[in-house]
């Protein structure tokens, strides 16, 4: 009986040392969600970007002390856009002016005094904002979309994988990071068709997995669904011209003839050529 109480008291005495110990007592933290949210690229089927999220730095414009013409006088500096353009994009309302340079912290901060010294602190503050980059432009904006200024996916792919390119927040991490998506177009294929059809002619240009690999024209939802590599969907293209190193281009409304299939021809061969 001695003993189970010596032994008792013993194990009491160590639950109290562990209690009191400050490395040891559990201590309750409240899990903080990811600051960073990324939305995830979109690929062409050799890796190259279609889509990627990217900061723009410029000035957060607030006018208080200072005229439009003294800031833009002073962000001009920092700009390829000369101080006229700038004033007036400050008058038609814009409050963040991009520049042409990514400052590193020393360069920041000198910038910061520089602005100081000329009196505009109150006016001005350099700063980055989150944007979405499309690498081919007007050239693939029918096929990838765009997104609005939350990031989100209004058109084209960026609205159909928004799920997927969307970050989710997590607590395990400051940076969260949505999923990637990669498309069948290829972006050399994609520049040239676009580049010789224009406007008013619908083509695609299909390569010999069946796959598109350019195209050209307004797509429809399950044609853009296609493109998603690995989705599985399958959508019916109009058979169109051999136009060689693999590839048929299938004109599905215009005016393209003989002779569009022959240039394109051309082109994919001195791209294949290029590459």
């Amino acid at each position: 009986m001695i003993v189970l109480l010596l032994i008792a008291l013993a194990a009491a005495s160590l639950l109290h040392i562990a209690l009191d110990s400050g490395s040891e007592r559990p201590v309750y933290r409240d899990p903080r969600l990811s600051s960073s949210l990324v939305r995830g690229s979109i690929f062409d089927r050799n890796g190259s970007y279609l889509a990627i999220q990217a900061p723009d730095y410029g000035f957060t414009v607030a006018i208080n002390d200072s005229s439009a013409s003294e800031i833009a006088a002073f962000i001009e500096r920092f700009t390829d856009e000369n101080a006229i353009s700038i004033e007036s994009k400050i008058d038609d309302g814009a409050s963040f002016i991009p520049i042409t340079m990514i400052p590193s912290p020393e360069e920041s901060e000198e910038i910061r005094k520089m602005a100081a010294a000329a009196g505009l602190d109150d006016d001005i503050a350099l700063s980055a904002i989150e944007t979405r980059k499309y690498p081919l432009g007007s050239h693939a904006m029918d096929i990838v979309g765009v997104t609005d200024s939350r990031l989100r996916g209004l058109s084209g792919i960026e609205r159909i994988a928004d799920s997927t390119l969307s970050p989710v927040p997590s607590l395990h991490s400051v940076i969260a990071t949505g999923g990637d998506v990669t498309l069948t177009i290829d972006s050399s294929l994609q520049y040239l068709l676009t580049s010789l059809l224009g406007e008013g002619t619908e083509a695609a240009l299909i390569a010999s997995d069946g796959s598109i690999a350019a195209y050209c024209g307004e797509a429809d939802e399950r044609t853009l669904e296609s493109m998603i590599e690995g989705s599985g969907v399958h959508h019916a293209i109009p058979a169109g011209t051999d136009v060689g190193c693999g590839y048929t281009l299938s004109v599905i409304s215009g005016d393209a003839d003989s002779s569009t299939a022959e240039a394109v021809s051309r082109l994919i061969a001195e791209s294949k050529a290029a590459s």
